[in-house]
Formats: structure tokens, sequence, C-alpha cells
């Protein structure tokens, strides 16, 4: 699957797009907002050809608060890149995007937590040879 605006990254060229309930109503997953400083996180569970999210929380939730999760966390670019973001959070970037444009500081902060998935790391490091070697030639 492609990403689309829903989707989360599940390898490097796969992405996983929440499904609808069996009544055909949007799933939990359409209802994941972005915020530069989320309170929730998501690990891809890959089983048998095929994978599901699983959604923790990073902190206590409140009754009626909305649940964000960093979409730099989700996906190595995003269908919104470059769009404003409306966090309003202390920590807001101003704009959403993926990880791959994430500064340095805030990609080994999100590393050292455990919230970037493997493939999102392998995916940034062949990204930064590719551009040494061309920065070399």
């Amino acid at each position: 699957l492609n990403r689309t605006k829903y989707s989360c990254q599940f390898d490097k060229n796969h992405h996983i797009e929440p499904a609808d309930e069996d009544d055909g109503k949007p799933s939990f997953g359409r209802y994941l907002n972005h915020s530069c400083e989320p309170n929730v996180a998501i690990r891809i569970i890959t089983k048998d050809n095929g994978g599901h999210i699983e959604v923790f929380a990073l902190s206590n939730i409140e009754t009626d608060q909305e649940i964000r999760v960093d979409y730099a966390t989700m996906e190595y670019e995003t269908t919104v890149d470059q769009q404003p973001c409306q966090c309003t959070s202390s920590q807001c970037r101003q704009f959403i995007y993926g990880y791959k444009h994430l500064l340095p500081e805030k990609k080994a902060e999100f590393r050292s937590k455990g919230l970037i998935p493997a493939h999102l790391l392998e995916q940034d490091t062949e990204n930064v040879i590719r551009a040494q070697e061309k920065d070399s030639n």
C-alpha cells in the first residue's frame, strides 16, 4: 500500500492503512492527530506477511483528551510534509513532516526513547550515505 494521509509506514516501501470497523465506520487509526508533543506512540507488529499497528500511551491521558502522535515517528516522509502545524505545544516545530526532516537533536531524542522503528532508522542511514557519496563526487 502506498503512503496516504492516514497510513503508517510498515517498512521502507510499504504502509498500513487503518482498516474501517466492521460496521463501515472509520477506525481509531483515522483519529490519530499530529502533535510535536505526542501522548501516544505506535509500534509496528509484523506477523505472517502482514502486520498491525499497536498504539501505546507515553503519558497519562485524561478523559476527553485528544490522542496525539508525532507523524515523524510513523513515516519517513508524510503526505502533509511542510504543512503548518497547529498543535500549539511548547515543543511545536511549526510544520508537519516525517522523520527525514527532523533535526538531529530530535532524532536522537526519539531514538533514545525507542520511538523510531528500525526501518526508519535504516532508511535515514541509507539517505545520509547517499548524500555523502554525492557530495564527495
